[in-house]
């Protein structure tokens, strides 16, 4: 992605609200032998959320989320009874695009989410749907666990966050997860000088990907650890939610660069899960 283009994201986005992800304080969090950060477990990536909770999955006999029985949310978006305008979601954000549940476009043909999302140079907050975790607040919380299936159909656009973890609160927004820049995969942040932690990619297959983000219990930050098929590509420590009373979890180009482009982004399969 153009310098240019990171640092117009980084001044839209920090005006909104300065917890989006964008302070120049993160940094690797590997120690020095490569390790992973405290409280995210080495081959975090090749397992699925699993933490029994409460409940909130689409459970039906040999569907996907039967995978799953005690997740906090699962969705393959076969429910029928998954209309407009929210799709069983709790919020949503159509600005510059559009989304719906389509018969063909998941993953092996079966339903799926897809959104169409076009940057024009105006507002960066663009489409996207929202899902507040069931049974759970940040400040007792320990771990948040996010899995998905997602594939780029078409894309143009410099920038755009995937699928986060997101932490509102009355001062603003914090949200952790995977970003699309262009022809690589990485963290919500921007890369920064020097930053190599990535997976180049490019419009066309199926990706699963991951979204971990595990507390310090002494200083009660967060780790974040960012994976696509079972590879870590990225990892961030040190990591503020703020006074946030809930988490969420967002898909779609929630913030997107401000640069003309366009998006066509399909997910299908996502299962989350908090301990």
């Amino acid at each position: 992605m153009r310098a240019r283009a990171i640092l117009a994201l980084a001044f839209a986005l920090g005006a909104c609200n300065a917890l989006t992800g964008l302070s120049d304080d993160y940094r690797l969090a590997t120690g020095a032998d490569g390790s992973p950060p405290e409280g995210i477990e080495s081959g975090a990536a090749e397992a699925g959320p699993s933490v029994p909770t409460d409940g909130g999955s689409e459970a039906a006999p040999g569907s996907f989320c039967a995978q799953w029985p005690n997740s906090a949310f699962c969705t393959d978006f076969e429910d029928q009874g998954l209309t407009a305008p929210n799709f069983g979601w709790d919020e949503k954000e159509r600005n510059g695009g559009d989304f719906a549940i389509e018969p063909g476009v998941g993953k092996d043909g079966s339903r799926g989410m897809r959104f169409r999302a076009t940057a024009d140079g105006g507002a960066s907050l663009k489409v996207a749907i929202w899902k507040n975790v069931p049974g759970t607040s940040p400040s007792t919380s320990k771990r948040y666990d996010l899995r998905f299936d997602f594939r780029i159909a078409e894309s143009t656009m410099e920038y755009a966050a995937l699928a986060t973890f997101a932490f509102p609160q009355q001062a603003g927004l914090a949200t952790f997860g995977l970003g699309w820049y262009g022809d690589y995969l990485d963290t919500t942040s921007p890369p920064q000088p020097g930053d190599t932690n990535r997976l180049n990619a490019s419009p066309g297959p199926w990706h699963t990907g991951r979204v971990l983000l595990a507390k310090d219990a002494n200083t009660q930050l967060w780790a974040l650890e960012v994976a696509v098929d079972a590879k870590v590509i990225d990892q961030k420590s040190g990591l503020s939610v703020g006074s946030a009373a809930t988490a969420q979890i967002r898909l779609g180009a929630y913030f997107t660069s401000v640069k003309a482009g366009f998006l066509d982004v399909v997910f299908d399969n996502v299962v989350a899960d908090h301990e």
